[in-house]
């Protein structure tokens, strides 16, 4: 054990990874000055990530005690799905081992070791500076986003066939991806700033219902109950592609959300979108679309 049980948890978690992930070729954790660092060498490229404090504003994912940022001079690469998922293990194998209220190394001691104990005089009656030290690094190293309390953190772990079928939908996905960017200013579904009037297809208000209820999850029985068909019969091949991703997981008439990152929601909500209003995007923004240039970066970024 360290002197830092910061640096010891996030150890023990690098090797809970690296024992469940063969991806994982090597990991190193180590204290910088009063930054702790992150190196993860994953089959075919290397992730460094930053650590700080959990309320830090902007962070790709966070504990209860850290917040992980991404080194800017690694991430300026468009980040691939397969990256994506092992920083989401990551993330959550920290998640299990963080107990809470872990400090991180500050950056100036209480006092000075060579100036004998602290003083015993009565504090100063000048008023402190409202002006909080700052232990940034002098250029930005993050590249995500501001929380999003309402989107459900992925709880489990994301299978190797769940990977392989994000591989197998990626023109799909990359769709989604594309159809996100274009509404991140524009109201809720089916975006009438963007889009216009939408002529609405037998089951417009059941796609609106799924494409709001996906971040939560949704009920079988109630939305037969709202709608008089089931989802299989209103969306079944999206139904099961969401499934196959385990962005949702069925248990009994539940379908629970595993989402994450709130980029994600945004895309996997385009799965649930009515095929109008999918026609809609494509007569206007279709010409523009190339399906071979991954988004994912650009839209995490931007969220």
């Amino acid at each position: 054990m360290s002197d830092h049980p910061a640096l010891d948890c996030l150890k023990t978690a690098c090797t809970a990874l690296a024992d469940r992930n063969t991806s994982l070729r090597q990991w190193r954790v180590a204290l910088e000055g009063f930054v702790i660092r992150i190196e993860l060498e994953w089959t075919g490229h290397t992730t460094t990530l930053i650590v700080r404090e959990p309320e830090s504003e902007r962070a790709f994912g966070r504990t209860a005690s850290f917040s992980f940022g991404i080194q800017m001079d690694e991430a300026t690469e468009l980040m691939s799905h397969e990256l994506e998922v092992h920083l989401t293990q990551f993330i959550e194998t920290v998640r299990k081992a963080d107990p809470g209220g872990l400090p991180l190394p500050q950056e100036t001691p209480t006092w000075d070791p060579g100036a004998g104990p602290p003083s015993t005089e009565p504090e100063s009656d000048e008023p402190e500076s409202d002006e909080p030290e700052s232990d940034e690094p002098a250029v930005g190293l993050d590249v995500v986003s501001h929380p999003q309390p309402k989107v459900h953190h992925r709880e489990g772990w994301i299978s190797e066939a769940a990977d392989r079928a994000h591989g197998t939908h990626q023109r799909e996905l990359n769709w989604g991806i594309f159809c996100a960017l274009q509404t991140l200013e524009a109201e809720s579904y089916p975006f009438p700033s963007i889009l216009g009037e939408v002529a609405p297809g037998p089951h417009a208000a059941a796609h609106t219902y799924l494409v709001n209820q996906l971040e939560h999850g949704f009920s079988t029985s109630i939305f037969q109950q709202k709608f008089g068909v089931t989802i299989q019969e209103v969306c079944g091949a999206q139904l099961e592609k969401l499934l196959s991703f385990e962005s949702l997981r069925e248990h009994g008439d539940q379908f629970e959300a595993n989402i994450g990152h709130p980029a994600r929601l945004r895309v996997y909500q385009t799965f649930l979108y009515s095929p109008e209003v999918h026609l809609a995007f494509k007569r206007l923004f279709g010409t523009s679309f190339d399906p071979h240039t991954p988004l994912m970066n650009e839209l995490m970024s931007k969220l």
